[in-house]
This record gives structure tokens, sequence and C-alpha cells, in this order.
């Protein structure tokens, strides 16, 4: 019960936009894992929200991100497994 009250309590520490998008991939988790077993929802909504977080410029603003992903792989060096 007290971390009910805590949460209460916090409820207006809330940041709104992060909120609404969390929900909303929830949302397009859910319905897109119920519409079809053969698309990965969480690749769709993985997509779907860095292109409304792109498109809508709250990386910018609003929303916080990781940053910039490097481009390809890296190879810091290969393990060589000894057979025997």
């Amino acid at each position: 019960m007290p971390r009910l009250v805590e949460f209460a309590q916090k409820i207006g520490l809330t940041h709104v936009p992060t909120l609404v998008l969390g929900a909303t991939a929830l949302l397009v988790l859910f319905v897109v894992a119920q519409l079809s077993r053969h698309v990965p929802a969480s690749l769709v909504v993985l997509v779907l929200s860095a292109i409304a977080v792109r498109l809508l410029g709250l990386d910018a603003r609003v929303i916080a991100t990781v940053g910039d992903v490097p481009a390809g792989r890296s190879y810091r060096r290969l393990i060589r497994l000894d057979p025997r």
C-alpha cells in the first residue's frame, strides 16, 4: 500500500510525451501480435517508434534517446578457439 501512495503522490512528475509514446508502442505491440503471427511485433514497434521520434523531432526537444548508433559492425578482435 505505501508504494501505491507514493505512486499517487508522484503522478504529477510523469513526462507526458514519453508516457504517450510508450503507451502507443505497447498498444501497437499487442495489436500487431494479435493480427499477425508472422510479423515480429517488437520489430514493428521499434521501427515505428524510431520513425515517430525522428519525424516529430522528439529526439531534439522532448524525449531522451540513446543517441547515434555507429554504422557497420565492430570487429575488435576475433577469438581463436583451441579444438583440443
